[in-house]
């Protein structure tokens, strides 16, 4: 993931198409990985891979800039909290609702209905980022 931050949206991307469009982009392929995990794991986890790395640079530097220079430290503080615990949230509850691997039916069954409602929850914020989201200097 990480080289796929810095190949795909180390900064340039983001500031040359917009980062509203990177960015919804990034979700929408991590969106579509994600459903794609149901079907094909090991093939779509490349998607989750590409699409985190779209989206995960233009975000951080939304945040970065949204703030003056003197509580540049504290946006990058929340920025890693929410997103780390973002995802320790997302693992607890994947965990809660799929259960115990001992049940192997009912694990691989529940993780891909989530992978797939994963998605659709992806697909909602990406549409959603495109749509509302101001470009600075757009006008909107």
């Amino acid at each position: 993931m990480t080289l796929a931050s810095l190949l795909l949206a180390g900064g340039a991307d983001g500031d040359r198409l917009g980062r509203r469009r990177v960015v919804a982009a990034g979700l929408a392929v991590f969106g579509a990985a994600s459903a794609g995990c149901a079907l094909a794991p090991t093939p779509a986890l490349l998607g989750v891979v590409l699409g985190v790395g779209l989206f995960t640079a233009p975000v951080v530097a939304a945040a970065m800039r949204a703030v003056p220079a003197d509580r540049s430290g504290l946006a990058s503080g929340i920025n890693n909290t929410a997103r780390q615990s973002g995802t320790t949230l997302g693992v607890a509850i994947f965990g809660a609702i799929a259960g115990s691997p001992a049940n192997a039916q009912h694990f691989i069954a529940a993780l891909r209905w989530l992978g797939v409602a994963a998605a659709i929850g992806w697909l909602i914020v990406a549409a959603l980022i495109y749509s509302v989201a101001r470009e600075p200097g757009s006008g909107r």
